[in-house]
């Protein structure tokens, strides 16, 4: 029986008039207010919808796909961080230029330098401060040296502010010697893609988590994230049958190292790796690891 119903009679069986009126005319049962409906709860920057950018911020867009290859582990979740530079600053920041015994992973980069997020800008050596390849920060010379393997450069932080603060070119396709005088900083790492879009990585059995820069053909740049291990080559792969228009693409780091963190109004997202070949074999990793060289973001 419905509870209200219930209540009033109740209430009726128990009354004892005093007076034929007010036998007549009982009290009004107690009527009790409709619960108000539970606020619905805003999706947390984890948990968007799979399969669409969402907006955080006029050029600054979050989306999680679900990859059409299967992996060994994980949630097989690709997530891509969209970033138009002509409204955010792209910025490399290295540990050296700040001081020697600086070691702080990705939320801690961003609690530092007040940033929006933060991804690896690139493997090191095993000093844990000196870039495997080319990394100038703001002129200064982590490794001033272009490595004849790697063919793309990540150009940050221009002399004329009226620019886009980041341009991701291909050192065999474009204008790289012409741009170079434009810009302060300097990332160079492994081009994942051809000059015309095939995937450049060769084939491997390989495979670990990944974080990557890449740009569209409209300029932005996109922080790109997996936990779940592929190959390169496979992860390449992926990316391309994705709606990401992508034109160029940059090795970041792979393994537990590689790291996407996310501040915003909505909320926090960190994602970090944890398989890798040879070395981690096993999802267990969810810690954040400390980078000596990151990428950056912030409000322009």
């Amino acid at each position: 029986m419905p509870f209200l119903p219930l209540l009033s009679l109740l209430a009726c069986a128990t009354s004892e008039p005093t007076s034929s009126l007010a036998a007549s005319s009982p009290e009004p049962p107690l009527v009790e207010p409709a619960p108000s409906a539970a606020p619905v709860a805003a999706p947390t920057l984890d948990s968007l919808a799979t399969g669409s950018f969402h907006s955080l911020e006029p050029g600054l867009e979050l989306a999680h796909f679900a990859s059409p290859t299967p992996s060994l582990l994980g949630d097989e979740r690709v997530t891509v961080l969209r970033v138009d530079p002509s409204r955010f600053s792209v910025e490399a920041i290295s540990a050296s230029r700040e001081h020697p015994d600086l070691s702080l992973d990705g939320p801690g980069w961003a609690e530092r330098h007040g940033l929006l997020a933060v991804t690896n800008a690139g493997m090191f050596a095993l000093d844990h401060r000196t870039a495997t390849f080319a990394l100038i920060d703001q002129g200064h010379e982590n490794n001033p040296t272009l490595a004849p393997n790697a063919g793309s450069a990540l150009l940050l932080e221009p002399t004329d502010t009226a620019r886009p603060s980041a341009a991701l070119l291909d050192l065999r396709c474009d204008d790289v010697d012409g741009q170079r005088a434009l810009y302060t900083s300097l990332v160079q790492s492994y081009r994942l893609l051809t000059c015309d879009g095939a995937p450049a990585w060769q084939p491997s059995h390989k495979i670990w988590s990944h974080a990557l820069l890449g740009a569209d053909h409209s300029g932005n740049i996109l922080f790109i994230h997996a936990r779940s291990p592929w190959s390169t080559r496979q992860f390449t792969e992926i990316l391309l049958s994705l709606p990401l228009d992508l034109a160029r693409l940059h090795y970041a780091e792979g393994g537990p190292e590689a790291t996407l963190f996310l501040r915003h109004g909505e909320g926090e997202l960190l994602q970090v790796g944890s398989y890798e070949t040879g070395f981690n074999e096993d999802d267990r990793n969810h810690r954040a690891w400390d980078i000596p060289n990151v990428i950056g973001v912030r409000r322009r």
